[in-house]
């Protein structure tokens, strides 16, 4: 049972890192810092404003801090290898690559998964 309460906790915080990241207005400049090297705000006919500028040489990045599965792929092993470890104990006991690759995707999915279900109640309101 302890198991499992902190298998919750883990994935809270997995979550929570991955979308205050990718999601949150705290971060926004981050992701435009990241995203683009020159930046201008336009405005079309209906009044929304869009950010276009000039994207950087490292798409990777770029993509990272946009996408909650790839980020959350990557809290997952860093919360896996600095914090806790659900698969530790289930996988081989021993810490292991394949622990790591495992703490990503475990970081990966939970982190889609709770940010589908937020996104799907968020537009209800």
């Amino acid at each position: 049972m302890a198991d499992l309460i902190m298998l919750f906790v883990w994935s809270l915080i997995v979550f929570s890192a991955t979308n205050i990241v990718v999601v949150s207005k705290m971060f926004q400049g981050v992701r435009t810092w990241v995203s683009f090297k020159e930046v201008k705000t336009i405005t079309d006919e209906e009044g929304n404003q869009k950010q276009v500028g000039i994207p950087r040489k490292f798409r990777f990045f770029s993509n990272l801090v946009h996408c909650s599965m790839c980020l959350g792929f990557w809290f997952g092993v860093l919360f896996g290898i600095f914090v806790f470890s659900p698969t530790l104990s289930i996988l081989l006991g021993d810490c292991t690559l394949v622990n790591h690759f495992s703490d990503g995707l475990l970081g990966s999915i939970i982190s889609w998964i709770y940010y589908l279900i937020i996104s799907k109640y968020q537009k209800n309101f």
